[in-house]
């Protein structure tokens, strides 16, 4: 499951870029963001809201605001998935947003549960961060300059094809 050439991962099945977020961010920023994954089709890739706006006592706020990301049109649905997990922005010390995070080493003891949550992880992933209202593209440039990852070479080669080249 590492690398296959159908499109559905581009990822290895342990690793994961996390998309740190909020809705006091830039709308097209978001919807930069959204677009991207969408282009990439992998599920591995993963916006991340840390709670609830106004609360998760009423959801149809943040439920409306996910839609306005991921539903930019009546006839335009993205393939984006947006998480609510506090403890991911724990686990990456995440203080400010946007902020983009490539995490290696990903591997759940439970088959369900928040990726952030240290007694579900058998080990602890090693994270690479880009801080700032930067692209994928770039913060996936800048963290591959460290890791030197093939598939982060995919990424980076999907994202930056011209529009005949899809």
């Amino acid at each position: 499951e590492n690398e296959n050439n159908t499109g559905q991962h581009l990822l290895a099945a342990d690793e994961r870029i996390y998309i740190f977020i909020s809705s006091s961010m830039p709308k097209e920023t978001l919807k930069a963001y959204a677009a991207s994954i969408d282009r990439l089709k992998d599920s591995r890739i993963i916006m991340v809201l840390i709670g609830c706006i106004n609360g998760c006592s009423k959801l149809m706020p943040t439920a409306d605001f996910v839609k306005s990301i991921v539903a930019p049109s009546e006839k335009e649905q993205l393939q984006v998935e947006v998480q609510i997990d506090p403890n991911l922005f724990h686990l990456y010390n995440i203080k400010v947003v946007p902020a983009i995070v490539f995490a290696s080493g990903v591997q759940l003891d439970v088959n369900e549960g928040s990726e952030g949550n240290l007694s579900h992880l058998a080990t602890t992933p090693a994270p690479y961060s880009v801080y700032g209202d930067v692209s994928l593209d770039y913060a996936s440039e800048k963290i591959n300059s460290k890791v030197n990852n093939s598939r982060l070479n995919s990424i980076l080669a999907e994202l930056r094809k011209g529009w005949y080249g899809r």
